[in-house]
């Protein structure tokens, strides 16, 4: 089995902050320490791989995007929470940015001091957006999660995912090994 068929796998879990290999948590608010703990050689998973994981875990805390009227995807959704939570928009999470957006984003330019305010969320709208969320993100507990947030995990979910992924990553290492033996 190639190494290409865990990748998917191995992403989706450690890309969701759910768990990694040695059963620690990763979340977008993970300290470098805590990253560089989880990409060590010894855990069994390459880092190169990892390096995705952590990049997606980290992105969805934030802004990686530059949005436009028009503009329809998954991101749009999530610019329309966050102008919602700092008072700049108040219409629909639709996904869609056209003129509602439009203008929640004019509006959090001005509060911004972004001029000109033109509505369109680029770097430099972005950064503002992100250093925001950068400092909430310590100030949220589990206790203020918002109703769009994720059924929390069981621990026999937790236990049931992490024996799952155990289990993937004893299929990788068998994997490797048997390729290291057919290149001898």
């Amino acid at each position: 089995m190639d190494r290409k068929e865990f990748l998917p796998i191995i992403i989706l879990l450690i890309g969701m902050g759910i768990f990694v290999p040695g059963g620690r948590p990763l979340h977008a608010t993970s300290s470098s320490s805590d990253i560089a703990q989880t990409a060590a050689p010894d855990n069994g998973v390459d880092p190169s791989l990892l390096s995705l994981s952590i990049h997606a875990a980290q992105a969805d805390s934030s802004f990686i995007e530059n949005l436009y009227f028009g503009a329809s995807d998954l991101q749009v959704s999530k610019l329309q929470e966050f102008l919602t939570a700092q008072g700049d928009y108040s219409g629909p999470i639709s996904g869609n940015f056209f003129s509602l957006t439009l203008a929640g984003v004019k509006q959090f330019q001005i509060a911004q001091d972004i001029a000109p305010p033109t509505g369109y969320f680029g770097p430099i709208t972005r950064a503002k957006a992100n250093g925001i969320l950068l400092q909430q993100a310590p100030a949220q507990s589990s206790s203020t999660q918002s109703a769009s947030a994720p059924p929390a995990i069981t621990s026999a979910d937790a236990s049931s995912m992490q024996a799952e992924l155990n289990s993937l990553i004893a299929q990788v290492r068998s994997y490797r090994a048997s390729s290291a033996l057919n290149r001898k």
